[in-house]
């Protein structure tokens, strides 16, 4: 599928990038060919440029199939045209024995915010994550709800370490390589946007040019 039916180009396209993404796929008119029909049930989703390449699926990538004589009112169509939704992950992190910050009340005005200016002009999805949040939070989080669009991470923070909750109940630190990995891993596509309010988590302390 990768090789011979999309190609080389179409694949490098398609596969250089995590990012969710709808691949909608139009066939010819099935009619009565048994064949034809088959095709169009192909699992797009497999294919890959060589053995040793990310498939589709590994990035990402949604297909939806229509023929030409059934596209009008195909619920495929109206599927890939729905999928919309904006989802937002608002985390809260902190580790014990550090000190505390104002989150209820960034938590709460976020959420305010939401409702007040998004949510009545926008669909969306805003899920919380706070109170001892853990890598393994994280994940299950972010797989549960099949990634997100846009991250707000709150909590101490210092030069590309992000501080949470480990697993045995002590404090970890978290770079920015390790979250980009930990939603590529989980939810397959990385968010659009990530906002950080962490202390020094990008500054330029001992940047010299």
């Amino acid at each position: 599928l990768g090789q011979e039916v999309l190609g080389a180009d179409i694949m490098r396209e398609l596969t250089a990038s995590r990012q969710r993404r709808t691949l909608l796929v139009k066939l010819p008119p099935t009619g009565a060919d048994p064949l034809a029909a088959a095709f169009a049930r192909v699992p797009y989703e497999i294919a890959r440029l060589a053995p040793d390449k990310p498939s589709l699926m590994e990035c990402a990538i949604i297909t939806r199939m229509v023929t030409a004589d059934t596209a009008e009112g195909d619920p495929a169509m109206r599927a890939a045209a729905s999928d919309d939704t904006l989802r937002v992950l608002l985390v809260f992190a902190e580790a014990p024995g550090s000190r505390p910050l104002a989150m209820r009340q960034e938590r709460q005005e976020l959420l305010d915010l939401f409702y007040r200016e998004i949510l009545p002009k926008k669909r969306a999805q805003i899920d919380v994550l706070c109170h001892g949040v853990t890598r393994a939070a994280l994940t299950e989080q972010i797989t549960a709800a099949q990634g997100y669009h846009l991250v707000h991470w709150s909590g101490h923070g210092r030069l590309n370490f992000l501080e949470l909750r480990g697993e045995d109940g002590g404090k970890e630190e978290l770079s920015g390589e390790a979250l980009a990995q930990l939603f590529a891993d989980a939810g397959g596509f990385m968010p659009q946007i990530v906002f950080l309010s962490a202390c020094l988590s990008g500054a330029f302390v001992d940047i010299r040019s």
